[in-house]
């Protein structure tokens, strides 16, 4: 499957940091189906997957074992948009820890975050892990760019340039010294642990945020979760919502919709394949229920349903309707209609 998606955003300076370190972006981008001009296009989204891959392979070309830490250095909260004004207008530190776990899927569908104060009151954890729906094999910069990302974020909020965590935990092996994780994160750094988190202290999550405006936490929070409900979360629901859009204007097609999802037509070809499907047997799928909605509106003619449905002529929108559901459309229609509660 290609599993849940994460906003463009999180590849915020990553083309910059490449090309400092001497390598193509363009050429590492396209090797994992995200085209390069995603990057200015806020509101986009990629498989997570291709995320990780592409995180790992750059740091391995590049010979740079910190990439994951060096990228989140150069990032800030805004790369997960309204989440964190919800976040900087919380009453209190905790409070907006709260939020980012609450809304982070605005942002990736496979972020959690978790505020965990029950497994050690004193010692409360701000825990981190993703979820692709398969194995990703190796992942350690995106797991280092997230808790480097987080620490800044927690920072921010506590208005705090100086703040480190009690600890940094890490679910996998140190690939730097101990020295360079210090570095980064200010603090000691364990490994092998049971999860990825910073350990914070009861003082920190209960720090006020002195600025904070009710009212506009509460638009946010209106705002995001109506988003959260209506966001495509994968490859095949972006490709749903783009038939949608499309279809009435009449031009439809696999290049089309993949000129909207900013990516080449093999590549949506080739991500559609990885969960059984194709281009073909979604927009199918779509024509079929939208036929059916529109058929079971007495007043709408049998010509804009044709057209609404992206059909050219009226006979293959008949033709097509018997291939459905064994009836002409006028037939299928008194079928809805007599059927209506």
């Amino acid at each position: 499957m290609t599993g849940p998606l994460i906003r463009i955003t999180a590849l915020t300076q990553y083309r910059e940091l490449v090309r400092a370190l001497g390598g193509d972006p363009e050429v590492l981008l396209r090797r994992f189906n995200i085209a390069p001009e995603l990057l200015d296009v806020h509101y986009a989204m990629v498989p997570m997957l291709s995320l990780v891959h592409l995180l790992e392979r750059t740091a391995s070309e590049l010979d740079c074992p910190d990439f994951g830490l060096r990228l989140a250095q150069q990032q800030d909260w805004n790369i997960v948009g309204p989440v964190a004004l919800i976040a900087q207008n919380s009453p209190d530190v905790g409070a907006a820890l709260d939020d980012f776990a609450r809304f982070i899927g605005f942002y990736s569908a496979g972020t959690i975050f978790e505020l965990d104060r029950t497994t050690e009151p004193d010692a409360p954890r701000l825990t981190y892990q993703f979820e692709l729906g398969r194995p990703a094999g190796p992942s350690r910069h995106t797991v280092e760019r997230a808790l480097g990302l987080m620490h800044h974020v927690v920072g921010m909020l506590l208005d705090d340039r100086a703040f480190h965590a009690r600890t940094v935990l890490c679910r996998h092996d140190p690939a730097l010294p101990q020295v360079l994780y210090r570095k980064y994160f200010g603090t000691r750094v364990l490994f092998g642990q049971e999860t990825n988190a910073l350990v914070l202290t009861p003082a920190q999550i209960a720090r006020p945020i002195d600025r904070h405006n009710r009212m506009m936490r509460a638009f946010l929070v209106d705002f995001i979760s109506r988003e959260m409900d209506q966001q495509p979360r994968n490859v095949r629901e972006q490709t749903v919502e783009s038939i949608d859009r499309l279809l009435p204007t009449g031009r439809c097609s696999l290049l089309s919709v993949a000129e909207q999802l900013a990516m080449h037509s093999r590549t949506l070809q080739r991500q559609l394949a990885d969960d059984g499907l194709t281009f073909e047997a979604l927009l199918d799928s779509v024509r079929r229920d939208r036929a059916q909605n529109y058929l079971a509106e007495p007043a709408m003619p049998m010509t804009q349903i044709a057209g609404l449905l992206g059909f050219r002529e009226q006979s293959s929108f008949n033709r097509a309707c018997r291939r459905w559901f064994g009836q002409a459309p006028q037939a299928r229609r008194q079928a809805l209609l007599a059927a209506a509660p």
